[in-house]
């Protein structure tokens, strides 16, 4: 997970203002609009402070069902960075893979596939584990999210199966020196006898191999803790710069702390962070699951099951100190996603006057009240004075976006690609299609890159000047690769040295429809002076006077194309009625059949539509691919505005 510079939370005003996140709930957990300053009573360091200001943003927080795609029909392959309607909601999903044995079920993650393939699209979604193994920075391509979390799996190893009868929390506190922990462990290996002599210190063998087992126990764990802490830190300060309601979602199997001394004190940073970020952090865990209760594991059952309590307990600490919440989910994780879903959709910034003293990036014990009964308040502990926002030079920023991917909002743009087979049957190729805003001031700087797993393929920059036909800027590329994985990352830096970003995932193969291999549907659009114009987007830009579609198909094998191959085209509404339809023009170009065909726009309301190709043999349906195109830009969040300007 990539970081950008933060940027302080200011309020508009001359006065800089300390701004809280906090998240108001009723009995059903359900967010609660319409409360005003005076309802809310704020402390920093014990003090009362005046409320000077209080914004609310909601967004949509019902689920949408993920789209089931026939294996014969193709993906649109769009993103966008742009925020239509206000500020998104920001998740990333953070697996604590160094706390998942590689054997835990893994329902969750697939539940949160579910959940992430559900959320509308205006949400930004990212991935992360915490041994670094994945990651994927925010993005509107839910797909790509959905899939790589299904393929995380867990890497840790449960340290007690080598050390003996010795929990990771005890061997924690007898590496701190806890004697009263040692002489516990001492008492269930070497017998009761054991504990008069830990105490007044005159150990034997058997007490000093339990002692120098959970030293070196107490070693790996802390290693594995502090790794732990350090990727929640480290994303959370890489969602720092992102707009809109930010929210971490740990998934995990707890955190090993220490008692003795009490090691909660390790968590104040990570707290911190969240407050000056922005960030809400909510966990989630499963119930321990395969604990032997009888005493023949070498950790005796009931000590084994505390073990596996105080974990989760520290990661609910973690929940509740950033403002976030905690789920232990047992059986079906759906209903625990759905309350996720709910909670997460909308958020109070508050902002309240610090002291006259207050230093940049000042830290304060937080806390807050509702002056109403029957409702629940989430706040971090801490709230953190404003710094004076910076911002790296262009140059730097457009670099971090292509060379790690980092999302950068300044100018909205969005990237569509579109296979289809190259002049070899060895390469595929790679059309992409950009278009930014004309209300963006030009010229522009465009940076592009498609990558493997090796590093970059493909790479290049360009100038456009001037606005395009639809009075956008557009520009468009197409690359022969050989089939495979490829990411795809465009930057873009306006006159005034605003940068926006994003990046997609890219399968270079083609698709199977009946007996042959085929090109995406392929989308382009005319004006009034008839020009077609390549179109790998799903908005059509305003202007366009005509939708054109275009399939390729691709004999699979040397064969001759079918003689009796025919390709209609039809353009249904959300409601499934087809709106209007016509036949495929068909014709022979280096030995793929070219299926053309085109939609009047006048008649069409403002409106999402499916594109669909139906491919004939006879009169014999043998496959279909359809795309996406909307008439106009998307819906976004209702917001009366945030206090966090970025």
């Amino acid at each position: 997970m990539s970081a950008q510079t933060p940027q302080a939370p200011t309020f508009r005003s001359t006065t800089a203002l300390v701004v809280i996140d906090v998240t108001v709930l009723d009995e059903a957990g359900r967010p609660v609009p319409g409360l005003t300053a005076d309802d809310f009573e704020v402390k920093l360091d014990g003090r009362v402070r005046p409320v000077r200001a209080v914004t609310y943003e909601e967004v949509e927080a019902k689920t949408e069902a993920p789209a089931i795609r026939s294996t014969e029909t193709g993906p649109r392959r769009a993103v966008t960075n742009a925020m239509p309607g206000g500020a998104p909601r920001v998740f990333v999903m953070l697996v604590d893979d160094l706390s998942i044995p590689p054997a835990r079920d893994r329902s969750l993650l697939r539940s949160a596939s579910r959940f992430v393939n559900g959320l509308p699209a205006t949400d930004v979604v990212g991935l992360a584990t915490s041994s670094h193994s994945t990651t994927l920075n925010p993005t509107f391509d839910h797909g790509a999210i959905a899939a790589a979390l299904t393929h995380v799996v867990g890497e840790r190893t449960d340290e007690t199966n080598l050390s003996g009868p010795i929990g990771l929390n005890e061997a924690l506190n007898i590496r701190n020196g806890d004697q009263q922990a040692l002489a516990e462990v001492a008492a269930r290996t070497c017998g009761n006898g054991a504990v008069l002599a830990v105490l007044t210190g005159r150990t034997n063998q058997c007490t000093e191999d339990v002692e120098r087992k959970a030293r070196a126990l107490g070693g790996l764990v802390q290693n594995s803790t502090d790794r732990q802490l350090q990727s929640y830190e480290q994303v959370i300060r890489a969602m720092a710069d992102a707009p809109g309601l930010k929210h971490l979602v740990v998934f995990s199997d707890g955190l090993a702390l220490a008692t003795h001394p009490d090691s909660r004190i390790l968590l104040e940073p990570l707290a911190k962070a969240a407050a000056a970020a922005g960030v809400e952090v909510s966990v989630m865990s499963v119930e321990p699951d395969g604990i032997d209760l009888s005493n023949q594991s070498p950790l005796a059952g009931v000590d084994k099951l505390n073990d596996e309590r105080n974990l989760r307990s520290s990661i609910q600490t973690i929940a509740e100190m950033t403002g976030g919440t905690y789920q232990q989910v047992v059986g079906l994780a759906e209903p625990a996603f759905q309350r996720l879903a709910l909670s997460t959709s909308a958020l109070y910034q508050i902002g309240v006057s610090a002291d006259d003293a207050a230093t940049p990036g000042q830290a304060y014990a937080l806390g807050v009240r509702v002056r109403r009964s029957g409702l629940t308040v989430h706040a971090n502990r801490h709230a953190v004075a404003p710094a004076p926002p910076t911002k790296a030079p262009v140059d730097a920023e457009v670099r971090q976006a292509i060379e790690s991917g980092t999302p950068f909002y300044g100018v909205p743009l969005a990237v569509g690609t579109a296979l289809r087979r190259a002049g070899s049957d060895r390469e595929i190729t790679l059309d992409m299609n950009l278009a930014v805003p004309g209300s963006v001031e030009g010229p522009l700087a465009v940076v592009f890159a498609v990558g493997d797993r090796t590093g970059f393929v493909k790479s290049g920059r360009t100038t456009i000047a001037a606005r395009g036909a639809g009075g956008d800027y557009r520009a468009s590329l197409s690359l022969p690769v050989p089939p495979g994985d490829y990411r795809v990352r465009f930057a873009v830096s306006d006159r005034d040295d605003h940068v926006g970003s994003v990046q997609t995932s890219v399968t270079a193969a083609l698709n199977h429809v009946g007996p042959f291999l085929a090109s995406d549907l392929l989308t382009g659009w005319s004006g009034a002076d008839a020009s077609p114009q390549f179109l790998a987007l799903e908005r059509i830009p305003a202007g366009a006077t005509h939708l054109l579609a275009s399939l390729e198909l691709y004999p699979a094998a040397s064969d001759p194309l079918p003689a009796d191959v025919s390709v209609r085209f039809a353009l249904v509404s959300a409601d499934e009625v087809v709106v209007d339809d016509v036949n495929g023009s068909l014709s022979t170009v280096t030995g793929a059949l070219h299926a053309d065909g085109q939609f009047p726009l006048h008649a069409l309301a403002d409106a999402p539509y499916t594109l669909r190709a139906t491919v004939f043999q006879g009169a014999r349906i043998v496959g279909a691919l359809t795309t996406t195109v909307r008439t106009s830009g998307t819906g976004g969040s209702t917001t009366s505005g945030l206090l966090r300007q970025k």
